[in-house]
């Protein structure tokens, strides 16, 4: 019991000395004066240090017309693209000429002026050279500075005095004369915004004013000055070379340093920046800042000894040390100094385009677009909002605060025993507050109770909520973990999950405009289309991890806080999306902009808001930072794209048209680059080889490719840049290259290497028709000495045993009596037997016969014409002569299957038309006969006519040759005969 009184008097002791100073927590009477971010905060910095083609030494820089840096340094002139550095040793085909360059000076028409160490000028324009040296009037010195003046005239500062250019010679000046003799050597010249020249020299400075052609000297004299510089204000600084800086006057002013450097520049947002021995100070003010602003070796300088300062046409700035080269580049994303040792800011927007930014257990305050603290309470919240009506709340550990300080409403008695936080608030469209206070539940405001929801709402998941938002209809939303999303309205509760189209994992932000409601977690962000919610999806499958924060603006852009950085989507993305659910795609503001590492995702939430007047307020781990959407910055000039060169097979070839690669270069690397001061970590590439590639190729951000395997032959390669803002180079860069063939590969070779190939199948061809005609001869002469041994056998053997047999039996009819029938049955045998033995003699003179293919082609047509007196003029008959080249077996048994086949059209076909050929094309023996008759049934063509063999025999001799027979009815009336045969093995001699 002693416990719970002493913890309620701690309590009310807190209570009121939060109500006391909540009513004491008015902006003081004076202005906070706005704190300067360091030099850290409020630039990028990068070095490039000696090394890898990294110049040292640098004298001067310069951007010339198309963009690139120029260096001049004692290792020589080198043109540097964002990313590479090279070293220069001719322009336009013209050798520099020196190795050692002291000043550089471009102009805005491409005119680019290189001095050398010891002596001597060139001017490059055109692809062009003029040099100016001792002959053309430019004295045999180092040259300190060139410098054009206002009315067009070059000027040049030596170590042997003054010059300038006149009708193409340089004209040294009187010093003695227009100076006086006590001005010693002149070292730097300066042409202010008011035309004014003002020299400065080893005896003080001096000043002409616009149109006069007097000098005048200037004050404090008697001191050496080296370095000029014109300030926002107007004042001419000058500093001695050594460590300190004067206030040039016109009127006498005490040779008393104004600041302390050896050199003095001036950016364009009107800051000084001082060289010292062993650093670079930054003086946004126009005086050193506590604690001075310096970047040196330590803080991650290139070099001990700033040398040279020089701003491009973007904004970056570039230090030219002993060491090497750095680059300044402002942030895009503005740190607010007094909030960047806050982290894991909660804030809520306030009035007058301020913004509340909880200070972790602390306070809170109030801050403007300067990073003043206007205000502060001693309350320190976890979420704050603006009601309806525009107040803005703010939830602590002791309840709900309103902005006047004066108004409470307690948190509930359990959190107030426990000492926790309120993660999440809101008041519903009845005006019922709601709460959830960590540890404890969520609760609700009945009257001036806290109640537990779940006692008066049915329905809500078990869950405590991670996040509230009430929309512009009075519809309260409360995020879940697990991607659960619930809509209480009229006192109802509606989830929203998997199954109305919600994929977000834990949900973290809630947020509505217009009408239109968003919802974000960890796996991403979708929108409400009023019964179910659509995921965002970004272009290239860039995944949306871990949304903290959302803001639509007026001008309908989407920015979402995640942990890659804040995500930036145009309107007509936004509008592309909702309407045919398209990927967006995106403006990334990253590390590298000036946005900090992310929130925890345990909140507070959101991480991203938006002021009264537009600008973004952003937390981080780091602190708090602001961007305005309607002043950012965009390059929209497309990066010029370079080819770099060729290398293949070690050998690395420069990128000059036209290229010729040797035998065997078929893997190629090709390297590319772009010039991009700014962002070249962001240059996207894309890429084609011509008779490769049928398209444009995405390279991302590497700056090579390799090919493989490419044939000889001739190509072109393309490539093409975007900047960060996906501005593409419409041009491009291209390289004509060929490489040449091995010798197998030449098209001499591969037409005699075919010759040859035609050559072998020709005499392969021949040896195989030899072969065959080999094999048919021994085939022939083999059956030939069968129908001999078959002849000989019928002689010896058949005709003289018949023979002794006939004899006998004409021994027996002598004795028989006449008239008898026994007689006249012997004679009949014996006729009978006559004939066989006539028969068998035919049959052996056959046997013995070697016709030839002539001899059966004339006795072919000896048989065809023995059948004229029946066809009574209706055969036509073609036989080719070339058959007599053919082999005799085969011309045999063609002419017995033409015979054939013209004795059946003739006997069978009752035609008055029958044609009847033999002709023979190339190799092809082609037999057709041909009629106009009564046609043939298909059994029969397939099959022959029952006890007729004809055709069935024509089938057979056919096939036997190799040969397919084809018999079939004619469209026209009639029948057709065909068939065709190679006899490309004839006998050709």
């Amino acid at each position: 019991m002693p416990r719970i009184i002493f913890t309620l008097i701690a309590l009310m002791l807190v209570l009121l000395a939060d109500l006391a100073a909540a009513g004491a927590a008015l902006p003081a009477a004076t202005t906070p004066v706005a704190p300067q971010p360091t030099i850290m905060q409020a630039f990028h910095h990068q070095a490039w240090k000696a090394g890898k083609g990294v110049p040292v030494q640098i004298h001067a820089i310069t951007q010339s017309s198309d963009g690139y840096l120029w260096l001049a340094s004692d290792d020589g002139l080198y043109r540097f693209d964002g990313t590479n550095f090279d070293r220069i040793d001719a322009i336009g085909g013209h050798r520099l000429r020196s190795p050692h360059a002291m000043t550089v000076l471009a102009e805005a028409d491409g005119g680019l002026w290189v001095s050398y160490r010891y002596g001597g000028v060139s001017y490059f324009k055109n692809d062009q050279e003029i040099y100016y040296g001792k002959d053309q009037g430019f004295p045999d010195a180092m040259a300190f500075q060139l410098a054009r003046g206002p009315d067009g005239r070059m000027w040049a500062t030596t170590s042997q005095g003054m010059a300038s250019l006149d009708n193409g010679r340089w004209v040294m000046a009187d010093t003695a004369r227009d100076l006086g003799a006590e001005a010693g050597v002149v070292t730097r010249m300066l042409f202010a915004r008011d035309g004014t020249h003002w020299i400065a020299s080893g005896n003080g400075a001096y000043y002409r004013a616009p149109g006069s052609a007097r000098y005048v000297r200037a004050w404090p004299r008697g001191v050496h000055l080296d370095q000029l510089t014109e300030t926002a204000a107007g004042d001419i600084l000058a500093s001695n070379g050594l460590a300190h800086i004067y206030r040039i006057a016109r009127t006498p002013v005490p040779a008393q340093p104004v600041l302390q450097g050896a050199a003095v520049w001036t950016d364009r947002a009107g800051a000084l920046w001082t060289a010292h021995a062993d650093s670079l100070e930054w003086l946004p003010g126009g005086a050193p800042a506590a604690p001075r602003q310096v970047l040196g070796p330590t803080q991650g300088l290139s070099g001990r000894e700033p040398q040279t300062f020089f701003e491009d046409r973007d904004g970056n700035l570039w230090i030219g040390t002993n060491n090497g080269l750095d680059r300044l580049r402002r942030w895009r994303v503005t740190p607010v100094p007094a909030a960047m040792r806050i982290l894991s800011s909660a804030m809520v927007p306030g009035r007058d385009a301020t913004m509340w930014i909880s200070e972790d257990r602390l306070s809170a305050r109030r801050f403007d677009v300067q990073g003043r603290a206007l205000q502060r309470v001693p309350y320190p919240f976890a979420m704050g909002l603006n009601t309806a009506d525009g107040g803005i709340v703010l939830g602590s550990r002791t309840g709900i605060w309103f902005e006047d300080g004066n108004t409470l409403i307690p948190a509930a008695p359990e959190a107030l025993r426990q000492d926790t936080d309120i993660s999440t608030f809101a008041r519903d469209g009845q005006g019922v507050w709601w709460a959830n206070f960590r540890g404890v539940a969520l609760m609700r405001r009945i009257g001036d109770q806290w109640q537990p929801a779940r006692d008066s709402v049915a329905g809500l998941p078990p869950d405590r909520p991670r996040t509230m938002h009430t929309d512009a209809g009075g519809q309260l939303w409360l995020g879940f973990p697990h991607s659960t999303l619930v809509r209480y309205a009229n006192g109802a509760v509606t989830a929203f999950g998997a199954g109305q189209g919600l994929d977000l994992g834990d949900i973290n932000v809630v947020y509505s405009r217009r009408g239109r409601l968003w919802g974000a977690g960890d796996k991403g962000v979708a929108w409400f289309d009023g019964s179910r919610f659509h995921g965002l999806a970004l272009a290239g499958g860039q995944a949306l991890r871990g949304v903290s924060g959302i803001v639509e603006t007026a001008a309908g852009e989407l920015w979402l806080r995640s942990l890659d950085g804040l995500y930036r989507i145009d309107a007509v993305e936004v509008s592309g999306a909702i309407r045919d659910g398209k990927a967006v795609h995106y403006e990334l503001f990253d590390i590298d902009d000036g946005v900090g590492p992310p929130i925890s995702l345990v909140g507070p939430f959101p991480s991203v808001l938006e002021a009264g007047d537009g600008r973004l307020w952003v937390a981080s781990y780091e602190g708090v930072a602001t961007i305005m959407p309607g002043d950012i910055r965009r390059d929209l000039h497309a990066p010029l794209v370079e080819i770099r060169g060729v290398t293949s097979n070690g050998v690395h070839y420069r990128p000059a048209a036209p290229l010729r690669l040797p035998e065997g270069s078929n893997n190629l690397d090709i390297s590319f680059g772009a010039l991009s001061l700014t962002r070249p970590e962001r240059t996207q590439f894309r890429y084609r080889l011509r008779g490769v590639d049928t398209d444009w190729q995405h390279a991302g951000t590497r700056r090579d490719i390799v090919y493989t395997k490419l044939p000889p032959g001739r190509y072109t390669f393309e490539v093409s840049a975007s900047n960060e803002y996906g501005v593409w180079d419409s041009k491009g860069d291209a390289l004509d290259f060929e490489i040449a063939p091995q010798i197998w590969q030449a098209t001499w070779f591969r037409l005699a290497a075919l010759a040859v190939l035609i050559a072998i199948l020709i005499i392969y061809h021949r040896r195989r028709v030899a072969a065959a005609s080999a094999r048919a001869a021994e085939l022939s002469a083999t059956r030939l000495e069968e129908r001999e041994r078959i002849a000989r056998t019928l002689h010896d053997d058949l005709l003289q045993g018949v023979h002794a047999l006939v004899l006998k039996c004409a021994t027996i009819l002598s004795r028989l009596p006449k008239d008898s029938h026994e007689e006249r049955i012997l004679e009949s045998a014996l006729d009978q037997a006559e004939k066989l033995m006539a028969n068998t003699r035919d049959e052996v003179m056959a046997l013995r016969q070697d016709l030839s293919s002539a001899q059966m082609l004339a006795d072919l047509h000896d048989d065809i014409e023995k059948l004229e007196p029946t066809t009574g003029g209706r055969l036509k008959l073609g036989v080719s002569r070339e058959l007599v080249h053919v082999r005799p077996d085969v011309t045999r048994e063609v002419c017995q299957i033409f015979k054939e086949a013209v004795i059946n059209a003739c006997r069978h076909s009752q035609a008055t038309r029958i044609v009847a050929t033999i002709a023979i094309s190339g190799t092809l023996l082609e037999v057709s006969v041909m009629d106009n008759g009564v046609g043939i049934t298909p059994q029969a063509a397939a099959s022959g006519i029952p006890g007729h063999f004809g055709i069935v025999g024509m089938r057979e001799r056919v096939q036997k040759l190799g040969a397919v027979l084809t018999i079939e009815r004619n469209p026209g009336g009639g029948t057709v005969l065909r068939f065709g045969l190679d006899v490309g093995y004839r006998n050709l001699g």
